[in-house]
């Protein structure tokens, strides 16, 4: 194995190619920036109990270009996990070379775990009005969660993809998400957990091109609200 800052032929992300030379490893890491933020997500046992920290990571990309998380190092196990699931997520990139030969390079990288003072959120049942699609806005408080289900639920099976409550195997294309609605309506995933990235991938993209919706209300404001759910792709 090479370390990625004695290669000269580096490793590279697509968005790389063409740079010169003294500009890879500031794109290299623009790129594992901007990969990190879009899969960032906080481990709910964590947050819930105000765990901070920072977790460093070393992985290798190998001769085919694929990332291989090789160790973590932070101040909680569920922090490290969540390290490793983002670096995981990372695509084929192009491999490093050697005298025009493919090589295996490593590469450190911190990720930083730190709580905000407005970064909270709360469980889908415990708000005083569930985030509302519209036909929802003036239904009883007892129909709030019922409607949103219904109206989730209708989202996805207008994409082709069936809500699944069914026990957690992980059967041909479904895939187990944690979403997350936030203060301004809007659709992210913190976690996802299928049988290949292409499905989580997919599943990903679905959630997150779901229409605004009004936001959750708790103790009068608009809040973030998380929840688990289960989809499956026919």
């Amino acid at each position: 194995m090479y370390p990625y800052v004695i290669m000269r032929e580096k490793p590279m992300f697509p968005t790389c190619v063409g740079k010169p030379q003294e500009e890879q490893l500031q794109c290299f890491k623009e790129a594992l920036d901007a990969h990190i933020k879009k899969y960032f997500y906080y481990p709910t046992e964590a947050k819930e109990v105000g765990i901070q920290g920072r977790v460093n990571v070393s992985f290798c990309i190998d001769k085919e270009g694929k990332v291989k998380v090789l160790g973590v190092r932070g101040n909680d196990e569920c922090l490290e996990e969540a390290a490793k699931y983002m670096i995981e997520q990372l695509p084929i990139l192009i491999p490093g070379k050697s005298n025009g030969e493919p090589k295996i390079v490593t590469f450190a990288y911190p990720i930083v775990f730190k709580l905000q003072d407005d970064d909270t959120y709360v469980g889908l049942k415990d708000v005083e009005k569930c985030p509302q699609f519209e036909g929802c806005e003036y239904v009883s408080r007892e129909k709030d969660f019922e409607c949103f289900i219904e109206h989730f639920n209708q989202y996805l099976e207008s994409k082709g993809v069936l809500p699944f409550d069914g026990d957690k195997d992980f059967e041909e294309g479904k895939v187990f998400v944690g979403v997350q609605i936030d203060k301004k309506g809007q659709t992210q995933l913190f976690s996802t957990n299928g049988k290949t990235k292409e499905l989580e991938q997919r599943a990903r993209e679905l959630l997150e091109a779901m229409p605004t919706v009004k936001p959750a209300i708790y103790k009068g404001e608009p809040r973030a609200v998380r929840f688990y759910y289960s989809v499956k792709f026919k």
